[in-house]
């Protein structure tokens, strides 16, 4: 019955499971996402520099963000 409603909309869902052993050696299947990473070495320092500032732009747009008045 479900499926004659949904059709398909729903199907099998797109999971995969891994080890930790597996995630530790990297073995991912992720399409090749792992080893462009690699290949564009980041000095740490330029590393933390970016991560701190997307990190500061995310607070300050989040604390921008207007709160919602209870009962509204």
């Amino acid at each position: 019955m479900q499926h004659a409603t949904l059709g398909d909309f729903v199907g099998t869902p797109l999971t995969q499971i891994m080890t930790v052993q597996q995630q530790a050696m990297g073995q991912s299947g992720s399409g090749g996402q792992d080893s462009a990473a690699a290949s564009l070495p980041i000095p740490p320092e330029d590393e933390a520099r970016i991560i701190g500032q997307m990190l500061e732009r995310h607070y300050r747009q989040t604390l921008d963000e207007p709160v919602p008045e209870p009962g509204m």
